[in-house]
């Protein structure tokens, strides 16, 4: 069975970096990757040669991998007087055909009395393409709350901001309920205003969000609007996820009220 290692976990893998890199082809980017990987393969045996792989989750979705290199080699060994083989006999990244998952592959071998291979670098450089991933939607309120016939747009964008994150699971105490967590990635503020009848509404939309990334939105109302209002969500998934084959979302509406909505 391979060992699979997660670049998010510093006991699995430590001294993690990712660089970014604009090319002057503005539909390519340039990743890299570096790391000690932490795969703590251990056996006791001065007579075969022991071969797995090990697996390292690169934390990022890339569904357009076009180019890709990597080289690592042994951070740490150890071998208690005996014969011994350590080595890292092949390395390669892959994206995973349903969500664009980052991994390096190395497969290591390891023979001798009381051996370990316990950590080995690596460095990953990787060329993709730019997908245009995002979520949109509106937020409307009624105009008993907030009336903003007359509002310029200096007065339009500081109404409210929407707010996406990261959704972090929580454990509870035992017996107790497990809670989740957000983490704020990305903040927007409305660009326009729009009425209906008895009405208004702002549209709003994100760029460049992750994929493979469970997240939710939520929206922050200024003193504008009366006090004790809220928005709640009221359409579109509640927790929205962005997939190769799903760059977008659509319609993930807010209402405000004077109780939350949802």
């Amino acid at each position: 069975m391979p060992i699979f290692l997660s670049s998010g976990d510093s006991n699995q893998v430590s001294s993690f970096q990712h660089l970014e890199v604009d090319l002057i082809d503005p539909t390519r980017k340039l990743h890299i990757f570096s790391g000690i990987a932490i795969p703590g393969f251990h056996i006791d045996d001065n007579d075969n040669i022991h071969r797995i792989p090990v697996v390292v989750d690169l934390g990022m979705a890339l569904p357009d991998l076009q180019q890709a290199t990597a080289q690592v080699g042994l951070a740490s060994i150890s071998n208690d007087e005996s014969e011994f083989v350590f080595a890292t006999d092949s390395a390669r990244v892959e994206a995973s055909g349903t969500t664009g998952q980052l991994t390096l592959t190395v497969d290591i071998a390891l023979m001798g009395d009381n051996s370990s291979l316990s950590r080995f670098g690596f460095q990953v450089v990787v060329v993709g393409g730019v997908h245009a991933t995002g979520v949109s939607g509106r937020v409307t309120w009624p105009r008993d709350l907030l009336d903003a016939t007359n509002f310029g747009p200096i007065q339009v964008a500081s109404l409210l901001a929407v707010n996406a994150s990261t959704i972090e699971n929580v454990q509870g105490p035992p017996g107790g309920f497990s809670s989740q967590k957000l983490h704020p990635i990305a903040s927007t503020v409305p660009q326009s205003l729009h009425s209906e009848g008895e009405q208004f509404w702002v549209p709003y939309s994100f760029d460049h969000l992750p994929l493979n990334t469970p997240m939710r939105f939520t929206v922050d109302l200024s003193g504008a609007f009366a006090s004790g209002c809220s928005a709640g969500q009221v359409g579109g998934p509640f927790v929205v996820t962005l997939l190769p084959n799903h760059l977008s979302e659509s319609g993930v509406d807010f209402l405000v009220g004077r109780s939350v909505v949802r």
